[in-house]
């Protein structure tokens, strides 16, 4: 049963079909400086530092396998 969008008449996002709003999905863009001015695009943080534990994404498979 369509539950978002009711209010409208043309509701179509159901239990089943609106993971994309209830999943907490997110993105992120990560680039130079240079090319977010050059696109355009606020810096709007710094990534300056990061780590992984347990996996070895580099040399085994288990990060091919949680991917």
């Amino acid at each position: 049963k369509p539950v978002f969008g009711v209010r409208n008449g043309d509701a179509t996002m159901t239990a089943g079909n609106s993971t994309p709003l209830t999943d907490g999905a997110s993105v992120a863009l990560l680039s130079s400086e240079e090319w977010a001015s050059a696109h355009s695009i606020p810096v709007l943080a710094y990534f300056v530092d990061g780590e992984t534990a347990a996996v070895d994404y580099v040399n085994g498979r288990d990060g091919l396998l949680m991917a």
